[in-house]
């Protein structure tokens, strides 16, 4: 190797603590679905973390989560964000509880999180708003009409230059756009697994009919979906 040149940096993810997924085994055990095949707990725990952290998120920054179910994700906004500014939505109220006591533990009374069982997409139920709003494989199980739903609450209950940082399937061959007009896969309803698609212009069109500026993640997914950016003037 020439002297001149410096060597190559070797990165090395860092791996999450052996704890975690512990717990998402524990609550596995116990028959409760975690949002997501098990062998992606860990894999994709951060990365609505990161998004939001790319878009601009700080430690002060008010974020709801819609759908937490066991904290496998609000766990790392917990505990990044300063005390009392995470809220999580989710009406499966077996899955919170068992992430409140397998994987949040002692954080939540330093931390303060608020929690919801709303079924209905009230993101006014906190009486706070927002500057982001995560909703990570929502829009791949929510029908158009309960997207549109989510879309009105964050124009009501956000703050100017809030964010709505989703994920969601574009429509293929063997998930075509979905056009029921009801929930499909595991809820606090169902057992049956399931995802849908949406056309990312119907995306944009909805979020610009409303107000609202609309971008894409071009080049990164998750399990496999897409990432939006929803933006408040």
């Amino acid at each position: 190797m020439d002297a001149s040149q410096p060597a190559a940096i070797q990165l090395t993810p860092t791996p999450l603590p052996t704890w975690f997924l512990e717990a998402g085994l524990a609550i596995h055990r116990r028959g409760i679905f975690v949002g997501c095949p098990l062998d992606c707990f860990e894999l994709t725990a951060r990365d609505p973390l990161c998004l939001a952290l790319m878009e601009g998120l700080n430690r002060d920054s008010a974020v709801l989560e819609v759908g937490c179910g066991c904290l496998r994700v609000g766990y790392w906004f917990i505990d990044y964000l300063n005390p009392g500014k995470y809220c999580g939505i989710e009406p499966n109220a077996r899955m919170l509880d068992a992430g409140r006591e397998l994987i949040l533990g002692d954080l939540a009374v330093a931390k303060q999180p608020r929690f919801s069982l709303s079924e209905d997409f009230d993101f006014g139920v906190f009486g706070t708003a927002f500057d982001y709003v995560i909703a990570f494989s929502i829009w791949s199980h929510a029908s158009k009409e309960q997207i549109l739903a989510m879309l009105d609450a964050f124009r009501r209950v956000s703050r100017p230059g809030a964010k709505f940082v989703a994920s969601w399937f574009v429509p293929r061959a063997d998930i075509p756009d979905y056009y029921g007009t009801t929930w499909v896969g595991r809820s606090h309803q169902s057992d049956q697994p399931g995802v849908i698609a949406h056309d990312p212009n119907w995306l944009a069109a909805s979020a610009s009919a409303r107000g609202l500026g609309c971008q894409f993640f071009d080049g990164f997914t998750t399990l496999g979906q897409r990432w939006a950016v929803v933006s408040r003037p």
